[in-house]
């Protein structure tokens, strides 16, 4: 499957600002939730269980699926 990323310099951003946001580990994730979210909807990836204070997140947004692709947002980052 196709991966298309919207805003894929706020992601590499999000990723070089905090060194367990590895984009490899991003775009697997997303290859693997893809078929259960529909479009509109959103996917919180939390990269890092170990913040004694909250959970570090990238949010992204399912825009289209098909057979050949799928384009995700990226929408922001906590951390």
């Amino acid at each position: 499957m196709h991966i298309e990323m919207q805003n894929l310099a706020g992601l590499n951003e999000a990723c070089e600002k905090h060194e367990k946001a590895n984009i490899d580990r991003v775009i697997e994730a997303l290859s693997d939730v893809w078929s259960e979210i529909e479009e509109g909807e959103s996917f919180e990836f939390v990269f890092d269980f170990q913040s004694p204070h909250f959970l570090e997140e990238l949010h992204f947004t399912l825009i289209e699926k098909n057979k050949r692709y799928v384009n995700w947002r990226f929408d922001r980052y906590f951390f």
